[in-house]
């Protein structure tokens, strides 16, 4: 985790994981890490997104890429029940 990070951009960060682990079903982390790459980027392209928010994404990207697959289903099954 970056130290610098925002109490804003740490928040958002996790919904953006959340939000990317919904999406579709993932068959491997390979696959989640294609998503986020493809988000991360985006978000990082534009000028129009704040500082914040392309942290976030940052953020979220270094989330996802510490977890195993499995943890990542499990989060999925949590925020799905």
């Amino acid at each position: 985790m970056e130290k610098n990070i925002s109490m804003e951009a740490m928040d958002l960060s996790f919904k953006i994981l959340e939000t990317i682990l919904v999406l579709k079903d993932y068959k491997t982390k390979e696959e989640v890490l294609k998503v986020a790459t493809v988000m991360r980027g985006v978000a990082l392209e534009s000028e129009e997104y704040p500082k914040v928010v392309k942290d976030a994404y940052i953020e979220a990207y270094n989330k996802l890429d510490g977890l195993t697959f499995e943890e990542m289903m499990e989060i999925k099954d949590i925020i799905e029940d």
